[in-house]
């Protein structure tokens, strides 16, 4: 991937195979970009997803993910890794910035909500606790996730927050433009 302004080279960003291991692979793009000032790709195959961001400097930054969700006011970015680990990333869009990223979370995350000043997941877990569910809440003041249980009620209260390239079913469409 080559990144160019006036003919002058930005930035690149070369991946050399994206094998499909157990889902999708390639790289997505939103046929309709949703944030002003970026370009939001998810690399996907390898055991090693990835968000992908150009800012409007045409600099290219990736970080541990794959599907993203975006806050409604599209300030934050949330994108859960496509691996066999277990990992997040959290990018402020305002300040052009990454407030955490890791690939060694204790649990998988499902859905992004938003309620109550609060951005949560739903923890992914086979085991179901009747009428509660784990989430993790990311805490801004220490950039950090918080682990809880809530009423399934909590969870009907909050606002799922839109997603991108999330397949939630197989096969994938491999190499088709896509949004949820």
């Amino acid at each position: 991937m080559t990144v160019r302004s006036n003919n002058k080279t930005t930035d690149k960003l070369f991946i050399s195979d994206c094998e499909a291991v157990g889902g999708c692979s390639g790289i997505y793009a939103s046929d309709k970009q949703p944030v002003k000032d970026y370009f939001i790709l998810s690399k996907f195959g390898d055991y090693d997803g990835q968000v992908i961001l150009i800012d409007i400097s045409g600099k290219i930054k990736t970080y541990f993910g794959g599907q993203y969700f975006l806050s409604d006011d599209n300030n934050y970015l949330f994108s859960t890794y496509d691996s066999d680990l277990a990992g997040l990333t959290v990018y402020d869009l305002s300040k052009n910035k990454v407030l955490f990223t890791t690939d060694s979370i204790s649990t998988y995350l499902a859905d992004f909500y938003y309620y109550d000043n609060s951005y949560f997941a739903i923890v992914s877990d086979d085991v179901k606790k009747e009428d509660q569910t784990d989430i993790v809440t990311f805490d801004f003041k220490v950039n950090n996730l918080i682990k809880s249980t809530v009423t399934d009620k909590f969870i009907l209260k909050a606002k799922r927050l839109k997603g991108f390239n999330v397949f939630t079913h197989s096969p994938c469409s491999c190499g088709q433009i896509k949004d949820k």
